[in-house]
């Protein structure tokens, strides 16, 4: 791994373009080589699965002229990692973390409520689940993929929406290899590449000339017809200067400064007429000695400290410029900034979070690992399931290829004949090779030769497509009963069980989209306040999947106060975040209204089946549905009121046709 002979991090007050495209430079190099075997192999894996499984020099000497069968195992290796995935949704959860403030209008569970049902819609627009399933496909096949999340401008609205967005080629990907955690949230730098023709570079950037990298021993550089360009996230380094209100509350100094003279405004001093008992405004009169208290007193400065924190900043490079990246002035058109030194250089003066400027704790790059294997000295190895079954499916594919070249390939067995035998047949015997007969001479001292038979494949080579075939159930854990195939098994006990050990084996892969997803629950929790920061009506799902408008950062006047408040405030609370996986929605609620259609035909009491009846309905989409729930719903009221259980009841139901 290359040196890194300045870390621009270490707050490096002078740092210009030069030394940051350096840095860059070797920073992308440093991540190749970590990741250099593990994308070897990768590539190797994803040649495989695509049926390219014959070594090259192989190829080329049966090429045209011996049979070189390929039967592909491998892709329902991977269909049967992804497709448990995809029955059991991972699902984000959102739970505060505080407990509710009693002067709050909103309580801390409607919050949370509201910000989990955004996060769901979110998902929703983006179609997360083919971005996250995308990546762990690409995890089963080649050990790596990731997804991102982004923000888009809403259509026909000024503000932005955020949006999660799958990475089609996890090859583009290069994340900083001393990065410790599984999620990889505590990376310092990363970067996804895109390869420009150079008439789509000139449209993107007017005014700019393509320039290669550093070095040209890889793909990683610019060649006569195309261009490549990176995204490159890094975290620059920022301190700042936090307060701690008497309220409670802890601010930058930089938003204390800005909200202090509004909260000035907003004390007011009052006394108490001891004649009326009424308050009044104003401090109390000269010598009246009577009671004064300040209404919404402004809180006060409790401590202070200096922190290190730091800016995800986004810049657009090629080999040794800078074609895009966060902007000084108003205007967001003077010079780039590397160097975070205050409040100004991350928002523009009216308050925005500054273009190219992710408002967040941590890089929004989200991988989906396949099998990890570290080594003695740090480098760690990813493999997806295929790598492992790669020897074996070679195997099988020579002793299959055998197979056929001993039977169906093998020449036909010819009679022997002597030439008076062959007389007339002049003709035919001119072409050798199509000649289906062996002439020869009749030897009263010798018997005739034997006629040759059929050539049939060994035994040996029968036992080695066995063996091949076990070896790629071995190394990939995923056997017949996982993939609906025949198998020795034969009992449901033993079919479970052996489900279960595959299950159990490569459950590596949903544990690490568990992980990912967690990740990007997290991601979307930190930054969901900075781009809902406006009032807005939005649409969240709530945990059944329906829909429901809320408005969000509603300003009201407080009734008690008389000061203007923030309702559904995104900014307001603590919320914390966890991953379930199950079942859809949709497939529960299917299970659902089976079971309770099953359970109202074996009963015989007329209002336990409205019951579920009723429920039935509720869960089903039909038109009609639900206002025959309700017609429902009124009958069981009255049979509850009147007590029918009996005939008047059957009645009832007699009228709605039963459940049966």
């Amino acid at each position: 791994m290359p040196e890194l002979e300045q870390v621009v991090d270490s707050r490096e007050e002078k740092t210009d373009v030069d030394v940051f495209l350096d840095e860059a430079r070797l920073r992308r190099d440093a991540a190749y080589e970590f990741e250099r075997v593990s994308r070897d192999m990768g590539a190797e894996s994803l040649k495989m699965l695509n049926a390219d499984q014959w070594p090259e020099d192989i190829y080329k000497e049966r090429q045209g002229k011996r049979p070189m069968l390929t039967v592909n195992f491998l892709p329902a290796y991977v269909k049967r990692i992804v497709g448990e995935a995809r029955v059991n949704r991972r699902e984000i959860k959102v739970l505060a973390q505080t407990l509710d403030n009693p002067n709050a209008k909103v309580p801390a569970g409607r919050l949370a409520e509201i910000r989990g049902g955004l996060i769901r819609n979110i998902e929703l627009q983006s179609d997360s689940g083919s971005s996250a399933i995308w990546a762990l496909e690409c995890a089963a096949s080649n050990g790596f993929g990731y997804f991102r999340v982004t923000s888009q401008q809403a259509d026909d609205e000024l503000y932005q929406d955020l949006r999660i967005k799958r990475i089609v080629n996890p090859f583009t990907v290069y994340l900083d290899p001393k990065h410790e955690a599984l999620d990889s949230r505590d990376k310092k730098w990363a970067f996804i590449v895109r390869t420009l023709s150079r008439d789509e570079f000139k449209v993107l950037f007017p005014g700019k000339e393509p320039s290669s990298w550093k070095d040209a021993n890889d793909q990683f550089w610019s060649s006569t017809d195309e261009v490549s360009v990176a995204e490159y996230y890094v975290m620059r380094p920022f301190a700042k200067t936090l307060v701690k209100l008497s309220d409670g509350r802890t601010l930058e100094k930089s938003d204390w400064e800005s909200i202090k003279d509004e909260l000035k405004e907003a004390e007011q001093l009052v006394h108490l007429n001891a004649n009326t008992g009424m308050i009044e405004e104003g401090p109390a009169p000269p010598g009246s000695n009577w009671p004064e208290e300040t209404m919404n007193p402004m809180p006060t400065i409790v401590d202070m400290r200096e922190v290190e924190s730091h800016v995800i900043a986004k810049y657009i490079i090629d080999g040794y410029q800078i074609l895009d990246g966060p902007r000084a002035g108003k205007d967001e058109k003077g010079e780039f900034i590397l160097n975070f030194e205050s409040n100004k250089d991350i928002k523009t003066p009216d308050g925005k979070t500054r273009d190219k400027i992710w408002p967040g704790k941590w890089i929004p790059i989200v991988p989906v690992w396949g099998e990890m294997t570290i080594l003695d000295n740090g480098q760690i190895i990813r493999r997806g399931v295929i790598y492992n079954a790669i020897d074996p499916q070679r195997m099988y594919n020579y002793s299959r290829t055998k197979q056929i070249e001993d039977t169906a390939l093998a020449p036909r067995p010819k009679p022997w004949m002597t030439s008076r035998q062959a007389a007339g047949h002049e003709t035919e015997l001119r072409n050798q090779t199509l000649l289906p007969y062996q002439l020869y001479e009749l030897d009263g001292a010798a018997p005739p030769p034997f006629i040759l038979g059929d050539k049939s494949a060994s035994t040996a080579n029968s036992e080695q497509v066995l063996l091949a075939e076990n070896e790629l159930k071995g190394t990939t854990q995923i056997y017949n009963p996982m993939l609906s195939a025949p198998s020795n098994e034969t009992s449901g006990r033993a079919i479970t069980a052996r489900v279960q050990q595959g299950e159990i084996t490569n459950i590596v892969y949903g544990d690490n989209l568990d992980v990912a997803m967690k990740f990007l629950g997290d991601i979307l929790n930190d930054v969901i306040a900075s781009f809902y920061d406006t009032e807005r009506q939005v649409m969240i799902l709530n945990k059944q999947d329906k829909e429901e408008l809320v408005t969000i950062n509603q300003a009201i006047i407080d009734d008690e106060t008389g000061r203007e408040i923030l309702m559904n405030n995104m900014a307001e609370g603590k919320y914390l975040v966890t991953v379930s996986a199950g079942p859809s929605f949709t497939t529960q609620r299917i299970e659902m209204v089976t079971a309770l259609s099953e359970m109202g035909k074996s009963q015989e009491d007329p209002l336990v089946r409205a019951i579920l009846l009723k429920n039935v309905l509720r869960n089903s989409d039909w038109p009609g549905a639900q206002q025959t729930a309700d017609e429902i719903e009124e009958i069981i009221n009255n049979m509850k009121a009147q007590g029918q259980q009996g005939a008047g009841g059957q009645e009832a139901m007699a009228g709605m046709g039963g459940m049966r």
